[in-house]
């Protein structure tokens, strides 16, 4: 269980550092997203708080991106009342504060946000806010894992990327199977989310699924750093690179 949920810290690291500024970050889009984000579009409030958050093409302002968050949680876009809750737990411009985390992650996690609901199992596992209780846990998780799957069949690619990671480790009610890993990282690459490419390939590089058959083959990590690169995934440049020098 423990394992899943570093990957799942892991993943959502790399997608703030990915997905979204593979889109551009750029002056023009940063006003975009401003505008948007006066008329009230809530995906563009989100994005915009992400990029004060990280400090990608406007200087790094937590209570900013804090800000952003909130008003669109208040306005039930629950992807933001996850992300307001991440901001209480890490203590990002603001104190930490592991109730207030656990209030926004359960808006989010009734609302069938399965990061959230991840998250709020994290929660309940390790006592944080709340007292501890590992049955509660595995019926979040449980949860979860149920919304990533009716999110990835509607096209939410991190969906699919985080269930296959749950196939990938074995997670509760999920028995473990690398080639349903394998069939979900795809699906997200297929779509062009950088971060399904470059786990297809960091797998096929470093010969994790050789106990499922799947051989270990530089070709195609090669193949899928390249498309991951393509697609403006920095890691994965960094090791095409290194590959090339091979």
């Amino acid at each position: 269980m423990k394992t899943i949920l570093l990957f799942y810290v892991l993943l959502q690291s790399a997608l703030l550092t990915t997905c979204l500024y593979a889109k551009g970050n750029d002056n023009n889009k940063t006003t975009q997203l401003v505008h948007n984000c006066k008329q009230n579009m809530h995906q563009a409030c989100v994005e915009l708080g992400l990029l004060y958050l990280n400090g990608k093409g406007v200087k790094q302002d937590y209570q900013k991106a804090k800000d952003l968050f909130s008003t669109s949680c208040k306005s039930s876009y629950f992807p933001a009342c996850h992300l307001l809750a991440g901001h209480y737990l890490n203590g990002l411009g603001v104190e930490k504060n592991f109730n207030l985390a656990k209030i926004n992650y359960g808006i989010a996690c009734d609302s069938k946000y399965g990061r959230a609901c991840s998250m709020l199992g994290s929660l309940y596992e390790k006592g944080q806010g709340v007292e501890k209780d590992e049955n509660k846990a595995n019926e979040l998780y449980a949860n979860a894992i149920k919304y990533y799957s009716v999110a990835c069949e509607n096209g939410e690619s991190m969906d699919c990327v985080l269930l296959g990671s749950a196939y990938l480790d074995g997670y509760n009610t999920v028995e473990k199977n690398n080639n349903k890993a394998l069939a979900y990282f795809t699906k997200a690459c297929d779509s062009d989310f950088s971060l399904g490419c470059f786990l297809l390939g960091d797998y096929y590089s470093s010969g994790y699924l050789i106990d499922e058959g799947i051989k270990k083959g530089s070709t195609k990590a090669f193949k899928y750093y390249a498309k991951a690169c393509s697609l403006k995934n920095p890691y994965a440049c960094s090791i095409l690179e290194e590959m090339k020098k091979e």
